[in-house]
């Protein structure tokens, strides 16, 4: 091998991460992957293994077996050497081999990701009878949005031609596709990043007794790549919907207000995260929370809502399932995991669907909104006319919020007409204002709908639909 050819990154998350190990924390149903510092960290494993997947479905196996080798055939090694990707400090520099406790304690971003719990996120699977199923609550560990992290990547050849450096711009390439996704839930909104600067250079072995010091220093990763990355994403995603909440609105259980008419005695606010913003190299915890409407929520809500058309169109009717089990009720019909992807509690009983992961992802939405009301509740005792004990209570709501929703899809997604006409049907009863995003919809709120002048944007042309169904 007579030259190599290395490669810098550095990334930015652009959504939570939640990349997990083997572990629990005390209290909590995962544990974030830790380094000898118990600093979060992207283990080369799971960069490599998504890589390749995404490869191997855009590309194809011979290029996946090419680049990152096999085991069949009598195996292949891989031609690449991915490195951890490392965190960066609030300074901007990278942390690496075992730092000082004096120097994490000092650092505001360090000292907060060592905590066991940085951020977390209470999930709960809804049943059709709208309360949470048996067994489907859980939460889970997660880095904020904005948290950046430097890869290293090399390989070597004889001779690195022409046609080796498009087939590995192409590689380099999907990191910037949209399904390029790291860690866990990466269907719901999680994971998901951004290239912030590259370095590329190819180092002669041959005749050049400075090769050593050149390799040396690029493995003690003593600098950060300056260049604004040329990996663009130009995927475009399969609908971008814009809608505004007609009145109030509010999601989620959150801990801080996001408004100042809040006093004390407010119970209730909005679901909100903490984030981290770069400015000149520096990163700085972002004081005021921002509001975010969870990929998850937004998949369970069109979930349910697909599932009812799905139904409509096939003629299951209620009066249909009058005698069917609370199982049945509960187990949503089989052809939703073409797109929604399928599990053995979501089965019905004895059914021999497989487990296979969903082929569409929905991103994170952030709330826009400069406006927020506090709105008070009671319950009146029937006897006496009073407010009942315990039943006065107040939730901070948001006043008509600006919200917008992308979906996307995997590549080469496939699903029946039917289901096709009943993902349509569900789009186009929230761009009418008929189905409600957020919590509280019984009694009012979190009605959304589309307005003229915002985007509406729908690319049905990356559904292939199934001949059969």
């Amino acid at each position: 091998m007579s030259q190599m050819y290395l490669t810098r990154l550095l990334i930015e998350t652009t959504a939570p991460l939640a990349i997990n190990s083997s572990g629990r924390e005390t209290g909590f149903d995962s544990q974030l992957a830790r380094d000898a510092n118990q600093l979060p960290y992207i283990p080369a494993t799971s960069l490599a293994g998504v890589w390749r997947h995404l490869v191997h479905s855009c590309v194809g196996a011979d290029a996946s077996k090419h680049w990152f080798g096999c085991v069949e055939d009598n195996g292949e090694s891989s031609r690449l050497f991915v490195q951890d990707g490392l965190l960066l400090d609030s300074q901007g520099h990278i942390v690496q081999g075992l730092v000082e406790a004096e120097r994490i304690a000092a650092d505001p971003l360090l000292q907060r990701l060592q905590q066991t719990r940085p951020h977390h996120r209470e999930r709960v699977r809804i049943n059709d009878r709208g309360v949470a199923s048996d067994m489907g609550k859980f939460d889970q560990i997660i880095l904020p949005t904005g948290i950046r992290f430097c890869i290293d990547i090399r390989w070597m050849s004889d001779d690195i031609s022409e046609s080796d450096r498009q087939e590995w711009q192409q590689l380099l390439s999907y990191f910037a596709h949209p399904a390029f996704a790291l860690g866990s839930s990466t269907r719901n909104g999680l994971g998901r990043f951004k290239i912030i600067a590259d370095e590329q250079n190819i180092l002669t072995l041959t005749n050049n007794p400075s090769a050593g010091a050149a390799l040396r220093k690029f493995v003690k990763r003593e600098s950060l790549p300056t260049k604004v990355s040329s990996i663009a994403n130009d995927h475009r995603p399969f609908a971008r919907l814009e809608i505004t909440a007609l009145d109030s609105w509010r999601c989620g259980q959150g801990s801080r207000p996001l408004g100042d008419k809040t006093d004390q005695h407010t119970d209730s606010f909005t679901y909100s995260e903490p984030t981290v913003r770069w400015h000149k190299g520096k990163a700085h915890w972002n004081d005021h929370p921002q509001a975010i409407l969870c990929g998850s929520g937004i998949k369970g809500i069109l979930a349910h809502r697909l599932a009812y058309h799905y139904r409509r169109r096939k003629g299951a009717y209620a009066e249909i399932m009058a005698e069917a089990s609370h199982q049945e009720w509960d187990s949503r019909p089989q052809e939703l995991g073409q797109l929604l992807g399928s599990s053995r509690e979501k089965n019905c009983a004895g059914s021999s669907e497989k487990e296979v992961a969903g082929q569409l992802f929905v991103d994170d939405a952030v709330i826009v909104c400069d406006k927020t009301l506090i709105r008070t509740h009671n319950s009146i005792d029937r006897f006496t006319g009073g407010v009942r004990q315990g039943a006065l209570f107040s939730e901070e709501l948001l006043w008509q919020p600006k919200i917008a929703l992308t979906l996307r899809l995997a590549s080469n997604a496939k699903i029946s007409q039917t289901l096709a006409d009943a993902l349509a049907d569900t789009l186009e009863d929230l761009k009418l204002g008929l189905l409600p995003l957020g919590a509280g919809s019984g009694r009012g709120n979190s009605l959304v709908e589309h307005q003229t002048g915002q985007i509406w944007d729908i690319d049905w042309a990356q559904l292939t639909i199934l001949a059969q169904e």
